[in-house]
């Protein structure tokens, strides 16, 4: 369970959080050794955080999100 260290959430929203956390691994092509997916974890615990629960606008958001840091050019 990638969020077994977010203690802030509740034991459905860590679940809720998980789905998400494995259709964005699925539709990103990542496996769960890819260094990407702590950023990925990150970004749907951060949107949670502000209130998100449904898995499907989480992954949404989070994919959308590494995408776009992803494109940003490195300096």
């Amino acid at each position: 369970m990638p969020f077994r260290n977010y203690h802030q959430f509740d034991l459905a929203t860590a679940r809720l959080m998980t789905a998400a956390y494995d259709a964005a691994l699925s539709q990103l092509a990542l496996t769960p050794d890819n260094p990407m997916t702590g950023k990925l974890a990150a970004a749907i615990a951060a949107l949670a955080d502000d209130g998100e629960r449904d898995p499907a606008r989480l992954c949404e958001q989070a994919v959308a999100k590494l995408k776009a840091e992803a494109q940003k050019p490195r300096r």
